[in-house]
């Protein structure tokens, strides 16, 4: 969100650089004035610049406020997933410990006060995953728009940047490199996420075969089992279940992008 934050301002800021050159060091000729991207209107640009601009202005921050408010609410929600996650592996551990610390005497009273707490963390494991499941169904339009959107990005940037230099246009060189880094990070950040909820989801079964299950009764230990295996398939984020948002996945992404824009290069240099 820093880094979109930061690109924003780049946008902002670079045309109304004109304006403030003319303000600090004014020359004979007015510099050449333009918008944040073009549009269609039906009104004099020159008159009414300032109008245009805060119009702009106000469309880029409105667009950018919706991604950092989607951006946001699905990092709550992750982080409250991998959060369950780590409630289950505490109950684990307790359930396990209670059976080491309880005296021999009490032996069948401490195998039905573990038998419940080892019942209590699979049923919360249990609902840990069906949070995840409607985690994922909610939104797997969206994150396959935004895969989508920041792969196209990744893409025409890449074609355009050198296109740009040739024309020796430092200015729209500078923009979409900007936006190049964003889109990039903007993948990498979901990439990252799920990577996070992956890695919480398998930590289950590490807690499990690392606690003091040994001491523990033969119900106790059929439980743990249970949980293990359920383990063994990881939660991640996917794009409409078609795409696994995790690191190994991100790369694979940028070098197809990166793959495309060489593709189209090469098909340009030939017609040319």
């Amino acid at each position: 969100m820093v880094i979109l934050h930061s690109t924003a301002v780049i946008f902002f800021v670079e045309p109304l650089i004109p304006s403030i050159l003319d303000f600090i060091n004014p020359l004979d000729k007015i510099r050449a004035k333009r918008l944040h991207y073009p549009i269609e209107v039906f009104i004099d640009r020159k008159k009414y610049y300032v109008e245009l601009t805060v119009y702009n202005t106000f469309a880029l921050f409105l667009a950018m406020q919706v991604h950092i408010t989607f951006d946001t609410f699905i990092l709550q929600l992750t982080q409250h997933l991998c959060a369950l996650f780590v409630i289950v592996q505490y109950r684990i551990n307790a359930a396990t410990k209670a059976s080491v610390d309880h005296n021999n005497e009490n032996k069948n009273d401490n195998d039905s006060t573990t038998y419940k707490m080892i019942t209590q963390a699979i049923i919360l494991h249990k609902t840990t995953f069906s949070y995840h499941e409607l985690l994922d169904d909610s939104y797997k339009i969206g994150l396959i728009c935004l895969l989508i959107l920041n792969m196209t990005v990744i893409t025409v940037v890449a074609v355009c940047v050198p296109i740009f230099m040739l024309n020796e246009n430092v200015t729209m060189v500078l923009r979409t490199i900007a936006l190049y880094i964003v889109a990039l990070v903007h993948l990498w950040f979901y990439m990252e996420l799920s990577q996070k909820v992956c890695d919480s989801s398998l930590q289950v079964q590490n807690t499990a075969f690392h606690s003091d299950w040994y001491h523990t009764s033969p119900k106790v230990k059929q439980c743990l089992q249970i949980m293990m295996w359920r383990s063994l398939r990881p939660c991640t984020l996917t794009a409409g279940k078609w795409i696994a948002f995790n690191r190994e996945n991100f790369a694979k992404l940028v070098k197809t992008s990166i793959s495309y824009a060489a593709m189209i290069h090469s098909v340009n240099e030939v017609k040319s």
